[in-house]
């Protein structure tokens, strides 16, 4: 959770001390563990290594419900950590990444065994949400995305379907990307009704719906080694990972051959493979692409753009003013 806060506020306030009791009498005790402030980027990247480190030797090597933390899951966390925080840290990316694909996992033969129903704890899952589909046990989330009840707006955008189709990658989109006619149901400017794209990863639609959310799997960590190897130089062996990649899903190896290149080549791939899965702002921002991506996104079909004037300033959360509390106090 820290991790996330880190990456959408910045410095934010770091709470390692739990509050039992609440009165009047131990207010002025408390009520800086309460509303603690804002600590630096650095502090709170470090308690979260002191935190992983420590659950690394207390959690179990190999789970078959991936929602029990692993030893994957917490060096996979570790990994993205040390390659996020400033600055970041290749040789440590490659350590956590190794004892990643060191361990019981494999990529699945077939890229939509992912997100079929049918192949749930996966030898390619680290980590992920296990649900039930009953009352006390359901993802209440999978019709956000999908559906003719009411018009979703977390809908694929024109440039991701263009992506998909400019790499000729027929087997990921299908599997992340639905089009159905939503003929008098709603209209939008940038779909037709006829053709209009839902995401698909999410497609158990009952509700209270069983189907699991995948955070952490082993394509990721094969890409964020293939990252780290070539920021150290080592192209020859980033280009084999990110081709093992591509590989399952019947496309031909990269042709990139310089480090700019590659990072280019893993930028897209990294956006192919996991499109919905919540890597990709963070994957920009980390990078420092998030800018020139961002801003240089097209209407797919007319090519005018699409104006989002992202800058540095838009590159984490606002933090609200307190105006509500102050007026009613």
């Amino acid at each position: 959770m820290y991790f996330q806060l880190v990456q959408l506020w910045g410095d934010v306030p770091l709470q390692l001390q739990e509050v039992k009791t609440v009165s009047a009498s131990n207010l002025p005790e408390i009520y800086p563990l309460l509303f603690p402030a804002r600590k630096p980027v650095s502090e709170v990247y470090q308690q979260i290594i002191a935190d992983l480190q420590t659950a690394l030797p207390n959690v179990k090597d190999n789970v078959s419900n991936k929602t029990i933390i692993s030893k994957g899951a917490v060096n996979t966390l570790l990994a993205k950590v040390y390659a996020t925080m400033e600055p970041h840290d290749w040789s440590k990316v490659l350590q956590y990444c190794n004892d990643v694909i060191a361990g019981p996992y494999s990529l699945l033969p077939q890229y939509d065994q992912l997100w079929d129903n049918a192949h749930e704890n996966s030898s390619e899952s680290i980590f992920e949400i296990n649900y039930d589909g009953t009352s006390s046990s359901g993802n209440w989330g999978t019709n956000m995305f999908r559906g003719l009840d009411w018009k979703k707006f977390n809908i694929p955008s024109n440039d991701l379907v263009k992506a998909f189709e400019d790499e000729g990658d027929v087997i990921r989109e299908n599997s992340s990307i639905v089009f159905q006619d939503v003929t008098g149901h709603w209209s939008d400017t940038h779909w037709p009704q006829t053709n209009y794209p839902f995401l698909n990863k999410y497609r158990a639609l009952d509700q209270p719906s069983p189907q699991n959310y995948i955070y952490f799997r082993l394509a990721d960590v094969l890409l964020l080694k293939a990252e780290a190897l070539n920021e150290n130089g080592d192209i020859t062996n980033a280009a084999l990972l990110v081709n093992q990649v591509r590989t399952r899903v019947n496309l031909p190896n990269t042709t990139a051959t310089t480090q700019d290149a590659m990072r280019l080549a893993i930028e897209k791939e990294r956006r192919l493979e996991l499109a919905f899965e919540g890597q990709r702002w963070f994957d920009l921002k980390r990078t420092g692409r998030a800018i020139a991506v961002i801003n240089g996104v097209t209407n797919f079909g007319t090519g005018v753009t699409m104006s989002y004037n992202l800058d540095q300033n838009r590159l984490v959360w606002p933090i609200p003013k307190l105006n509500w509390i102050k007026t009613q106090s």
